[in-house]
């Protein structure tokens, strides 16, 4: 057996062990992306194998929350992707009106741009006050940065050029408040 066929027995069991001691289930995600988010933790961590990082996250919990760290991918912005927007603007909310309520699950919603993202678009077509949104995501960091919905100045430019793009009906503007090097989001969006 070569150093592959171990490497992937000890990532099988690694993944196993992560869903039966912590209740994760990566075992069906990215084989590549998982490997390398692996590889690069085991480089930090000072262990030589996986084997040895997977009797080490048995046992300390923290060390486990640091590998689950690694595993969050964090990227995200307002109105990323704006066609996607202006698609269910013009496809999806019209279908999306025949309905008495809405529940909205955005799963893996990082730092919560996004989730902000659809809060707008729904309120701007009419359906903000007949819709819940549940945003999670397994980094709670990450997650503690959406509830507060503060993000850097800096970004603003980008995020009013991906709203225009979308077909924002106002202002950006309209949806935060500015401080400083940060803007706020609207409380009415929180």
């Amino acid at each position: 057996m070569d150093t592959k066929e171990i490497e992937d027995i000890e990532l099988e069991l690694l993944l196993d062990a992560i869903f039966r001691r912590y209740g994760y289930d990566f075992r069906n995600y990215s084989r590549a992306t998982i490997t390398r988010r692996i590889k690069h933790f085991l480089a930090k961590s000072g262990h030589e194998k996986i084997s040895e990082m997977t009797q080490t996250l048995l046992s300390d919990q923290s060390f486990f929350q640091n590998l689950l760290e690694e595993f969050s991918i964090a990227v995200t912005e307002m109105f990323r992707d704006p066609d996607v927007y202006a698609c269910l603007r013009k496809f999806v909310i019209p279908f999306l009106r025949t309905y008495p309520f809405l529940k909205i699950w955005h799963a893996g919603c990082a730092s919560g741009q996004e989730v902000y993202s659809l809060a707008i678009l729904l309120l701007e077509e009419g359906l903000y006050d007949k819709t819940t949104i549940y945003a999670t995501d397994f980094n709670e960091a990450v997650l503690e940065k959406a509830r507060h919905g503060i993000y850097p100045i800096a970004e603003v430019k980008n995020y009013m050029d991906n709203y225009r793009l979308a077909g924002g009906a106002l202002s950006l503007t309209d949806y935060f408040d500015a401080h400083y090097d940060s803007v706020i989001m609207s409380q009415a969006n929180r």
